[in-house]
């Protein structure tokens, strides 16, 4: 059996719960073949809305992603779209990690021409651009729209939140010419159905991207033929270095891998 681990880069709070997320992480089980299991930080933001939540979240994703891989798993789903720590995770680990962001948008690109980004807020604006051009899709991408709804918030009406998905989808398909779209918020899993079925009914045939699943699907694929990230690419660092204040273990020293 193949385990993955998904790392939820946040705390536990009123609007994340670990035990409902592996709850509903076992729809991705594969039978004798696939486990996928949720983790949470114990040190770090309650959401990850900006590059100063990012680093603060990194040295605690850090320790989960390591003591993932020593409690056996075959690799790791970075569950947000800013992909915090995901190169720094490569680096120290063996098995693979995947961010859900660099995947989504990478599986956007080949469906269609230019894809669109649907957010929550319009603070990752700028965040989103970057990605683009660290991935190379700068070309490849369509437009950015939020729905101006706190990542707290999303699942407290899903009904307002699926009607403010769907209107800035038709935007982006109508006014930006995006011919796929991509939920930019792990939040917004479940919502693609509808926002997908909704735009069909308005005779906009576009793919929508919920990049949670497809992501721990991607994730199964790898670990099942047994692919990894390049360690060329990723290397391991190999220089022995004092790290004050960390209680995971100290990375810069294989041995303690």
């Amino acid at each position: 059996m193949k385990r993955i681990c998904v790392i939820a880069p946040i705390i536990e709070s009123a609007s994340y719960n670990n035990d409902e997320m592996s709850e509903y992480l076992k729809s991705f089980d594969v039978p004798n073949h696939i486990s996928v299991e949720a983790r949470c930080l114990k040190n770090g933001p309650s959401s990850i809305e900006s590059e100063i939540d990012d680093a603060l979240a990194i040295p605690d994703i850090l320790r989960v992603g390591l003591e993932a891989q020593a409690e056996g798993f075959h690799g790791v789903v970075m569950a947000c779209m800013a992909d915090p720590g995901v190169r720094a995770l490569r680096e120290a680990l063996s098995i693979p990690v995947v961010g859900t962001a660099e995947s989504s948008f990478h599986i956007a690109a080949s469906l269609g021409s230019r894809f669109g980004i649907l957010d929550v807020t319009d603070d990752a604006r700028t965040s989103v651009k970057n990605l683009m051009a660290i991935y190379g899709l700068t070309e490849k991408f369509a437009s950015f729209r939020s729905v101006n709804i706190q990542p707290e918030q999303i699942s407290t009406d899903m009904t307002a939140t699926n009607n403010a998905l769907i209107s800035e989808a038709q935007k982006a398909v109508r006014q930006d010419q995006a011919d796929v779209l991509v939920l930019n918020c792990t939040g917004f899993y479940g919502c693609a159905q509808a926002v997908s079925d909704a735009l069909a009914a308005d005779g906009l045939h576009v793919p929508v991207i919920d990049p949670m699943p497809l992501t721990i699907r991607l994730m199964s694929a790898l670990v099942l033929e047994g692919l990894c990230h390049s360690k060329r690419a990723y290397p391991t660092p190999h220089k022995n270095k004092f790290i004050q204040g960390y209680v995971f273990p100290d990375f810069y020293n294989p041995a303690s891998l």
